[in-house]
């Protein structure tokens, strides 16, 4: 009656070296997919996505969150992992907003040079803003607290500059270009001139006004129009349908950003985007 004894001493013994042999194993099953993670987010860190001797050109929008700027930089081929990128600014608190603008960065950065030479980013371009409804003086008053142009050369250029477009033939003589800058906004470079900027305005005006054919009576439709229908559209000294200016914007027409070259002191001279 006691021979079951042995078995039942034998299956604890069983229990017991498969519980020795789980708790050997489970930190190993733990650690390889530790150590292989480990060395992947290294990886991504200390080595650049595709080195190269060119350098890349991407943008920063105004308002960009940090998370958007990773995005940029992993879209123009400069880093593998967003995630990686972001978390990693996070912990390391580079994760503040970049200045809005145009840069441009060798290949041969690894996320962490990255990191640190956006942390005094400038631009090569930046972005200035001309608000709706703004005469030529008040842009000019804008112009001259942002402090890359100077409001005299801003109303000189409206006045008296040189400029070819089309719709600008049958202006008299000494005409100002009052009604045809267009108010946006405008990447220039940083050392942008008051040329410059109403060549953009001039050029965005070219695209955004009504063609000659419309709103003179007979729409492209050939449908005919009652007056007072299209014709305020028409009249419009900025040209576009159904945009009328109006004054009371108070966005300031400033650069977004302004402080010390982008690269460290071992990076590549910057030139054109990927130029070898």
């Amino acid at each position: 009656m006691n021979a079951p004894a042995p078995r039942r001493r034998s299956r604890a013994l069983g229990c017991v070296q498969w519980f020795v042999v789980i708790l050997f194993l489970l930190p190993a099953a733990l650690g390889i997919p530790g150590v292989l993670a480990y060395n992947w987010v290294d990886h991504q860190l200390h080595t650049p996505a595709n080195p190269g001797n060119a350098k890349v050109r991407f943008v920063v929008p105004p308002g960009a969150s940090f998370h958007e700027v990773a995005d940029t930089l992993h879209r123009a081929g400069l880093i593998d992992s967003v995630t990686v990128f972001d978390l990693y600014a996070r912990y390391k608190h580079l994760d503040r907003n970049v200045q809005a603008g145009a840069y441009e960065i060798s290949r041969n950065l690894d996320m962490i040079q990255i990191l640190q030479a956006l942390q005094t980013a400038v631009p090569e371009e930046i972005f200035v803003t001309v608000p709706e409804g703004y005469t030529i003086k008040k842009t000019a008053a804008l112009l001259d607290q942002g402090g890359v142009i100077k409001g005299s050369d801003y109303i000189a250029q409206a006045v008296v500059g040189q400029f070819n477009q089309d719709f600008l033939k049958d202006l008299p003589p000494g005409a100002s270009l009052e009604g045809f800058l267009f108010p946006d906004t405008y990447l220039i470079p940083r050392n942008g001139t008051a040329k410059q900027l109403i060549t953009l305005q001039l050029d965005q005006f070219g695209r955004q006004r009504v063609p000659p054919d419309i709103g003179e009576g007979t729409p492209a439709n050939g449908d005919e129009v009652e007056e007072g229908e299209h014709g305020s559209d028409a009249d419009s000294p900025w040209g576009v349908v159904g945009e009328d200016p109006h004054e009371g914007d108070d966005r300031k027409a400033q650069p977004e950003a302004q402080g010390r070259p982008l690269e460290p002191a071992n990076a590549a001279v910057p030139g054109e985007q990927d130029r070898d």
